[in-house]
């Protein structure tokens, strides 16, 4: 994400990317694998 935005970002992309993650989490629209490293994946109930 950070190479994609970085040039038309203002502030911390990183952090934003972050938030964001953490946002979609407690919504319950991704949730973490449990292999390491931990990746993400839509939930069960999220796919169409």
């Amino acid at each position: 994400m950070y190479a994609r935005v970085k040039d038309d970002f203002e502030g911390g992309v990183q952090w934003y990317g972050e938030t964001v993650k953490l946002d979609l989490e407690a919504r319950k629209l991704i949730e973490r694998t449990k292999n390491k490293p931990v990746k993400y994946k839509l939930t069960v109930s999220n796919i169409s």
